[in-house]
């Protein structure tokens, strides 16, 4: 059975329950699921044994064991001391073979059973008393004869009236008393609170604590991590001009912070030319640590692109890309293929040999530069198509 700190389940041998609810103390019966059935070590089912049929609740580590002949005794059992552990994924069974009593626990797919350190001999039932035989009703006696109303007597001459007493003077009032005053209502005590500020970092969540400097009653709330931090882009073609993208940060409960309270940013100097440039964010307020994040500028999209066929050779041109030091030339065998790099050339024009004639190919042209700092490629070009002589 489920052990728990409500009401429990007591399994009874004769297709009964008995239910339990601790914070009543009470028992109340109900219909039992099962039929005489209780797990063995192995996890199958046999028949509990007829003289013994024993149910158990408990709260934390105490197990209380009843027997179903005698639900006004129980024994009281640290669980503990067996190995069990005390946890709500834990579902318990007891079951008894002669006045041997053994635990059952199944905690996921795992079982274990433990004999008990108790002989259930202590609850044998008690020998009911024998009902007393009800006494036969007594007959019922005759009604009496009424008896004759009497003559009545002549009345008596009234007695004449006393003289009436006189009045008693009456009591002079008494002086009234002078009202208590009304008790002052105790005030209550007003706490002075002082914050401390646990802060919040990436993927780590803080706390805001306020205590009374009196009483040193404390009050806590929780300040959610930083769980993202990503920049509005990430690659810009080159165009002379500055780069500056915006940051985007939130938290734990996806809430965007503050750039004005939560955390400030710092760009690389120039985000002009060809190249890497950071982004570095500090934390500040309810949340600390640092952060960084990089942006490029690559060279720009080659455009223009041309071609012609020639003898076994295909001729290709397009307009030069500011910035670009090289350029990669891919072909396919078909529209939908995938693109082969073929080679690399300095200037905007290239002629591809040794192809095959009457085959059509397609092509698409990549401009590169290359720095100190690393090779930067630009967006590919659209694709051309020729059909080879």
């Amino acid at each position: 059975m489920y052990i728990s700190d409500s009401i429990v389940y007591y399994y009874y041998p004769t297709n009964k329950t008995y239910i339990y609810d601790i914070s009543t103390e009470s028992f109340s019966e109900g219909v039992c699921p099962y039929d005489k059935m209780t797990p063995n070590d192995n996890g199958t089912f046999t028949e509990i044994d007829d003289e013994h049929a024993v149910g158990a609740y408990g709260a934390k580590n105490e197990l209380h064991i009843f027997n179903s002949k005698r639900l006004d005794q129980c024994k009281t059992i640290d669980i503990s001391k067996y190995g069990f552990k005390d946890d709500v994924d834990n579902v318990y069974y007891t079951y008894a073979i002669g006045n041997e009593c053994y635990l059952l626990a199944t905690y996921h797919a795992e079982r274990k059973v433990s004999k008990l350190d108790l002989d259930l001999s202590w609850d044998q039932p008690a020998t009911p008393t024998e009902p007393t035989t009800p006494t036969e009703p007594t007959t019922p006696t005759e009604p009496t004869t009424p008896t004759e109303p009497t003559t009545p007597k002549e009345p008596t001459t009234p007695t004449q009236p006393t003289q009436p007493t006189q009045p008693t003077q009456p009591t002079q009032p008494t002086q009234p008393t002078t009202p208590t005053q009304p008790t002052q209502p105790t005030t209550q005590h007003k706490h002075t609170f002082v914050t401390t500020v646990v802060p919040a970092k990436y993927h780590k969540a803080g706390k805001t604590v306020q205590t009374c400097t009196d009483c040193g009653a404390k009050r806590s709330v929780r300040i959610p991590a930083v769980q993202s931090i990503s920049l509005s882009k990430t690659k810009f073609a080159y165009d002379g001009k500055r780069k500056t993208p915006d940051v985007e940060i939130y938290d734990a409960n996806g809430n965007e912070l503050d750039p004005d309270l939560d955390y400030t940013v710092k760009y690389s100097k120039g985000r002009k030319e060809i190249g890497s440039y950071k982004v570095k964010i500090t934390f500040t307020g309810d949340y600390t640590g640092t952060k960084t994040r990089t942006f490029q500028i690559i060279p720009g999209k080659v455009k223009g692109l041309k071609a012609s066929a020639g003898k076994n050779t295909a001729q290709l041109t397009w307009k030069a890309v500011k910035g670009a030091t090289n350029y990669i030339i891919y072909y396919s065998s078909t529209n939908t293929g995938t693109y082969k790099k073929l080679f690399t050339t300095r200037g905007p024009a290239a002629k591809v040999l040794n192809l095959r004639s009457g085959q059509t190919y397609y092509f698409r042209v990549r401009a590169v530069a290359k720095l100190d700092s690393g090779n930067y490629k630009g967006a590919a070009s659209t694709v051309r198509s020729v059909k080879v002589k």
